[in-house]
């Protein structure tokens, strides 16, 4: 069954967020820790490929695990924020859904580094199908509420290192810090 779920959000989202609509949070969830499950197993031992350490291992997996469960539900939160602003008002429950089932792409792909861009970038796509289906945004709606968040962060990104580049550059100007550490 869960095969079967991954491979629906993989091929056709529309009719696989249509299917999901009326299931419980707790469904969607129990489908995302499974598939997260065999991402951090895979991821695991990828590493342990390069590092032939069981303790690579296991520390990746347990990490993947959680890590990747917290950030799922802070993902879940800061879309539903921007679902909110443009219009979602079927609950945060359905945005969170939409998080779970989108993020399949990216786990069963993510493993990989050549695949990762790809599970990354359908993943997203997969966020703009389901905030229209789960929410029942239009499709203009659902793009600026999973865009708008990521431009937000790349703003925020460029403006921090920017404000750093600017905050060092006399320093380094003057000779007060060196670009080369250890050549003076």
């Amino acid at each position: 069954m869960c095969i079967e779920k991954a491979k629906a959000f993989l091929l056709s989202p529309t009719n696989a967020f249509k299917k999901e609509k009326g299931t419980s949070l707790e469904d969607a969830f129990v489908y995302f820790l499974k598939i997260l499950a065999v991402y951090a197993v895979l991821l695991g031992l990828v590493n342990f490929a390069f590092s032939m350490n069981a303790i690579v291992l296991v520390t990746t997996i347990v990490v993947v695990y959680i890590g990747t469960t917290l950030g799922i539900i802070i993902s879940g939160l800061w879309l539903h924020l921007w679902a909110y602003i443009v219009g979602a008002r079927k609950g945060f429950e359905q945005t969170l859904k939409t998080v779970l089932y989108a993020s399949t792409p990216t786990l069963l792909l993510g493993w990989t580094i050549v695949l990762m861009p790809v599970g990354a970038v359908w993943s997203i796509v997969l966020q703009i199908f389901g905030l229209t289906k789960l929410q029942g945004l239009t499709g203009e709606r659902a793009v600026l509420a999973v865009l708008l968040p990521i431009v937000v962060i790349l703003a925020a990104v460029f403006i921090l290192g920017l404000a750093i580049i600017m905050t060092m550059l006399p320093m380094m100007m003057s000779g007060g810090i060196s670009a080369y550490p250890g050549m003076v």
